[in-house]
């Protein structure tokens, strides 16, 4: 990750130099974000074979268990919004 400075004038606070540096603030705020957002769903795509691999197995040992039973996923990991290495909620 790359840090940025950004200093302002001492001589010189004029709400067009403060502007400025909100102006700059606030691109390097979205910037990251866009980044972190990027990292996410690649990760995402990364762990999704997993997954669903795991959670068909998880299915097959429960249905053998008890037929009429079924597995389903909730919370984060449903709605997409998870974070990278978050769990996997599930109710049976």
């Amino acid at each position: 990750s790359s840090q940025s400075v950004i200093s302002v004038p001492r001589d010189n606070h004029s709400s067009k130099s403060i502007q400025h540096v909100a102006d700059r603030l606030s691109d390097l705020l979205t910037t990251e974000i866009v980044k972190f957002q990027e990292y996410c769903a690649n990760k995402r795509k990364e762990r999704r074979p997993t997954e669903t691999t795991v959670l068909s197995l998880l299915n097959s040992v429960v249905k053998e268990q008890w037929p009429r039973a079924k597995v389903k996923t909730f919370g984060s990991f449903e709605t997409g919004l998870s974070l990278p290495g978050a769990d996997v909620d599930l109710v049976i």
